[in-house]
């Protein structure tokens, strides 16, 4: 073999490499490793610390184990509950003292959700949209509640339901993390079940089955862990088998020819939060 041979062949093998170094860049870059979060410890979320290898770091103030309030010193949970024995002004007054002593906790997400719900005068707020608005403002300290995500799914759908359905997504990213009977949690099956009526609403038929068979799967596999289990577990075999005959009962295939309509209804008006 000449040298000229030898150079060509050198020169193609160097071309070779670069090719590969460059498709393996490319790889790493678009196919980045899935992570893997680790729920924070008890009390905590991740509004208030991150992990650090295996150590919790808290990035805000300790939470005080008391509230001085008119000279008195009252736990959390006994000033939270004092509140909603008063005339609506200082019902108020101590919602508010809640959320600035300690701003992270579930008492100051339970506070400022009730505050979102009623009007300066201490009537309930009835208005969705108005709602999902201003249930917004609560990301900023709880912005990984499943409890609260839902609800902004739930009180979006009627104006903004491509955009609700989103909260709903990242709550179900996120309900893992809480304890799913807590304040600052949400049961999955409950999430699945308005998701598969959403997408029912907006005509996404494959992905409503997706959510309704989940829904149903985790009603039947933990029919102790909620008291409506079984009632939703027969609804949603009535919105499956409507959809598989091609006659659902929400969205814009239905007729309304279906009489036997969900008693817990995807409508955001039935959202209840319980105290």
């Amino acid at each position: 073999m000449t040298r000229r041979a030898y150079w060509g062949l050198a020169t193609l093998i160097i071309l070779l490499i670069g090719v590969v170094c460059v498709l393996l860049m490319q790889r790493t870059d678009t196919e980045p490793t899935e992570q893997i979060l680790k729920p924070p410890p008890e009390g905590e979320t991740f509004a208030t610390g991150h992990w650090d290898g295996d150590t919790w770091h808290r990035t805000v103030p300790k939470e005080p184990e008391t509230i001085t309030y008119r000279g008195e010193a009252f736990s959390l949970d006994e000033l939270y509950y004092a509140a909603f024995k008063k005339h609506w002004e200082e019902t108020v007054k101590i919602l508010k003292r809640i959320i600035a002593e300690v701003p992270y906790s579930e008492y100051a997400l339970e506070a400022r959700k009730h505050l979102a719900y009623h009007n300066e005068n201490g009537k309930d707020i009835h208005d969705n949209a108005l709602l999902f608005e201003r249930l917004k403002p609560l990301l900023k300290y709880h912005f990984d509640s499943p409890s609260l995500l839902n609800l902004l799914f739930m009180t979006g759908m009627d104006s903004q339901p491509e955009a609700a359905i989103q909260y709903g997504i990242e709550a179900l990213t996120n309900v893992d993390m809480y304890p799913m009977d807590s304040r600052y949690g949400a049961f999955p099956e409950r999430i699945h079940e308005n998701l598969g009526y959403a997408y029912q609403e907006i005509g996404h038929y494959s992905t409503a089955l997706d959510h309704l068979n989940q829904a149903l799967k985790l009603y039947n596999t933990h029919q102790d862990r909620t008291r409506e289990s079984i009632l939703s577990a027969d609804r949603l075999k009535k919105h499956i088998i409507q959809i598989h005959k091609g006659n659902p009962i929400l969205g814009p295939l239905s007729d309304g020819s279906v009489s036997d309509l969900p008693e817990r209804a995807p409508e955001s008006s039935r959202v209840i939060i319980e105290e």
